[in-house]
């Protein structure tokens, strides 16, 4: 049975697509940057012809937002060259792509939830090299899925942003956020499954989607005083 490859061995995401193929009994091959590195054309085609997967999702790529600006050239390699090269290999090979992009590609001046046919407006490095990933996969490989999320959480990361406000607020700590900001905050089981299930379909998803768990979701300041109520940390 030809394999799924899941880009991103260490990260939130590839892990939780790892669990959900082997609660589904897909076979799937999780890669290190060692043995897959999304940027470099030789790497990829090397793993794709050893692999031979019939779907890849890449969930690499640089994450550190705030320190972009000062890292331009890596945070353009891994955001915006790596799956460019991933895009222009798996399509060669008639292979599936499903990789990720970020609502930071826009500049959070619409007053309204934002659409797939929004015109992004990155403000930010990090943002512009998100943007410049999803016009380059589509144009290299017109079948991928570029799935737009934002403020991802889940059980298995205690790193992300609900868990270090839960651990804060049991040291009975301030936790120090905008309070103007809005997001859509997204738990990571659901948008594993959501982005299964629009590839395994007869006509599978492509272009660019946005998933995420609310339409309009709570300021950032919003998001520690209902976590602070759900679970009774005073």
């Amino acid at each position: 049975m030809r394999p799924v490859v899941i880009t991103g061995a260490t990260g939130t995401l590839g892990r939780a697509f790892e669990r959900l193929c082997a609660e589904r009994h897909l076979a799937c091959h999780v890669t290190s940057r060692a043995e897959l590195d999304i940027a470099d054309p030789e790497s990829v085609e090397r793993a794709l012809e050893r692999l031979e997967p019939w779907l890849v999702i890449n969930t690499a790529g640089y994450v550190r937002v705030d320190a972009a600006g000062g890292d331009r050239e890596r945070c353009h390699r891994e955001n915006s060259l790596g799956p460019q090269t991933l895009a222009t290999a798996c399509a060669a090979h008639d292979v599936s792509l499903v990789t990720f992009s970020s609502d930071l590609v826009f500049d959070g001046f619409k007053l309204a939830p934002y659409d797939e046919d929004d015109t992004p407006a990155p403000l930010g490095v990090y943002g512009q090299t998100k943007h410049e990933a999803e016009q380059r996969v589509l144009d290299h490989h017109p079948g991928a899925l570029v799935v737009r999320t934002s403020a991802f959480f889940g059980p298995w990361d205690e790193h992300n942003f609900v868990t270090c406000s839960l651990r804060t607020l049991a040291r009975g700590e301030e936790v120090r956020v905008p309070a103007e900001l809005i997001v859509s905050p997204t738990y990571v089981p659901d948008l594993v499954h959501a982005t299964s299930i629009s590839r395994s379909t007869a006509s599978p998803a492509s272009g660019t989607s946005r998933m995420s768990a609310q339409r309009h979701g709570p300021t950032w300041r919003g998001r520690p005083l209902a976590l602070q109520d759900t679970h009774r940390v005073s």
